[in-house]
């Protein structure tokens, strides 16, 4: 490269030689530098940010708001109802969810996880 710009002089650059002897047009190289292209190119890269972080909120709350049951079998259960109010009340921003493990869903410190039997959200505690 240090030769090519001391050969060629200070606006020498590869991919206008690499076009030009391709014999592709260079005009779309020049059409890129413009300021109307790089503030295009920044909002698009703006819109795809806030897509992804609505695509992420929408993720958060569908893993939330999954019960792991067929609707058919939907008898409206307390621990149904429980269930869902909780994630109501976390996706209202009433609460924060701890992801680090600390926590069980049900609020508890004493478990952690739903598969415990000391939690009420477990479905094998229907006793």
């Amino acid at each position: 490269m240090t030769w090519c710009f001391n050969i060629r002089g200070p606006d020498y650059h590869w991919i206008v030689d690499l076009y030009e002897r391709m014999n592709l047009p260079v005009k779309e190289l020049e059409k890129k530098k413009t300021d109307e292209a790089k503030q295009k190119r920044v909002s698009h890269k703006i819109a795809r940010s806030e897509d992804q972080e609505e695509r992420k909120k929408w993720v958060k709350r569908q893993a939330i708001l999954h019960t792991y049951g067929a609707e058919d079998d939907d008898d409206g259960s307390e621990e149904d109802r429980t269930l869902v109010q909780e994630a109501e009340r976390i996706m209202g921003g009433e609460e924060t969810v701890t992801v680090s493990g600390r926590k069980c869903r049900c609020g508890s410190t004493s478990h952690l996880r739903t598969s415990s039997r000391l939690c009420p959200l477990n479905k094998n505690n229907s006793n």
